[in-house]
């Protein structure tokens, strides 16, 4: 804010000097002293860019937020997601507890196989020799000896004996083994061993099953894996969730279910109450920015009537008077409007990447249509609260009385 501000003033004081500058005397009359009210003796130009600049930035820096985070959580929409899983499927038994769950009226979303692995060196370098290593970054045990879940494509053709598989690794899992694109890994699998190439990286993405591993193979798989199966199902409430579970048990016994229907209606609760709390924040700051303005503009109306005396004294007609005004108030309100968006921007990317931890993005198009409407709005406020400016009689404003 203590940044904007200064930003604003300088915007204020470099405008003041270059509209004295560029002014020419073959202009015409309504623009010249239009232009002349941004620099005459009492002007607004530093308190208007100040209170409307800074109403401006925060009312699009939340208008900007409230995008993002509304994008941001509809992305994390949980209504047409799975919340009832099944694990360690025997394989002979994947077709019966699928029919089961589509039985029970739950929805099967997606499948996927599982096999265990565990590590065994990296870059060639067993894991007594990395734990060993002296005066290096070494890897942390719990990687070394944690049991990895593999997951890939059902459809993925077989690889022949001993052939590298081609994997990808979750990046937190790469960080832990200290791997990148290209090193190798092998892994041990039921006593046998499974050379790997690391491919590429990936994140963990709980909404698709296939992407929800620490480690995927691509291209082609081994021969002879021990395999179980996991499944992701949608299921309706709690009280649904117990009969599927009870059906499944009796039928495939073994197996884990994890139901989280429950914990997927306290979050998209959430998730619409924080979305609704931050339109309504928006609302609340556009309200303020109009108080800002029309504030601001009832502050400088005295001096109005005042110039409007010296201008009609010296021969200007009244509709002169008003183009000069609506001339000012449309350039006090497009470079106030401006400076105020180009702040906004700077605003909301500090909330992003900084505050909620989410991708900055903005909209060009709405910004430049909100530098219109502040304009127009900043003309159409100063015009109505100026009414009778025009037309004040002189002679109460020199005795004081207006």
């Amino acid at each position: 804010l203590a940044v904007g501000l200064l930003l604003l003033a300088g915007v204020a004081k470099l405008l003041m000097t270059c509209v004295r500058q560029v002014v020419r005397p073959w202009w015409p009359f309504t623009l010249r002293q239009g232009l002349a009210g941004l620099y005459r003796p009492r002007n607004q130009t530093l308190l208007f860019l100040l209170s409307v600049g800074t109403g401006v930035a925060m009312t699009l820096s939340t208008l900007l937020t409230q995008s993002m985070l509304t994008r941001y959580l509809d992305g994390w929409d949980l209504k047409m997601k799975a919340n009832f899983f099944v694990i360690n499927i025997p394989p002979e038994k994947r077709a019966a507890a699928s029919k089961i769950m589509t039985g029970e009226g739950a929805q099967v979303m997606g499948e996927a196989p599982i096999a265990l692995l565990a590590l065994q060196s990296v870059n060639g370098k067993s894991l007594s020799e990395l734990q060993e290593e002296k005066g290096k970054k070494r890897v942390g045990g719990w990687f070394l000896t944690n049991l990895y879940r593999a997951s890939w494509d059902p459809a993925l053709p077989e690889s022949a004996p001993g052939q590298p598989l081609s994997i990808s690794l979750e990046k937190n899992l790469a960080e832990g083994f200290k791997v990148k694109p290209g090193d190798s890994v092998t892994f041990n699998h039921g006593g046998k061993e499974l050379p790997c190439i690391v491919k590429e990286l990936h994140e963990s993405n709980i909404e698709k099953m296939l992407e929800n591993f620490a480690i995927l193979i691509k291209e082609r798989i081994p021969p002879g894996l021990a395999v179980t199966w996991a499944a992701g199902a949608r299921i309706t409430d709690a009280a649904h969730g117990a009969r599927v579970q009870r059906a499944l048990t009796a039928a495939v016994p073994g197996i884990t279910i994890f139901d989280i229907a429950a914990i997927s209606e306290i979050v998209e609760k959430m998730i619409e109450r924080g979305a609704w709390l931050v339109r309504s924040l928006s609302l609340l700051t556009v309200f303020t920015g109009l108080v800002i303005v029309v504030a601001v503009l009832l502050a400088g109306r005295r001096d109005r009537l005042e110039e409007s005396v010296l201008l009609r004294t010296l021969g200007a007609s009244r509709s002169q008077i008003r183009r000069i005004l609506i001339c000012e108030y449309l350039l006090l309100g497009l470079f106030a409007a401006l400076t105020g968006a180009l702040l906004s921007m700077g605003f909301a990317w500090l909330l992003a990447t900084r505050v909620f931890k989410i991708p900055f993005d903005t909209w060009y198009w709405p910004l430049t249509a909100a530098v219109g409407l502040v304009c127009a709005l900043t003309a159409l406020l100063g015009m109505f609260l100026s009414r009778g400016v025009a037309s004040h009689p002189p002679l109460s404003i020199l005795r004081g009385e207006g």
